[in-house]
């Protein structure tokens, strides 16, 4: 019981912080590509 716990417990922590530094270098490569975006309207 005890090891089913800390597995689980073991699993999402893996999920969440995979999940969580994908969301923080998504954030950021979407803030670049909207920057870019607005730049090449620009030029057009």
């Amino acid at each position: 019981m005890v090891l089913c716990v800390l597995i689980l417990q073991r699993l999402l922590w893996t999920i969440f912080s995979h999940y969580f530094l994908h969301f923080i270098l998504d954030s950021r490569r979407q803030h670049r590509d909207k920057m870019t975006l607005i730049v090449n309207l620009e030029t057009f």
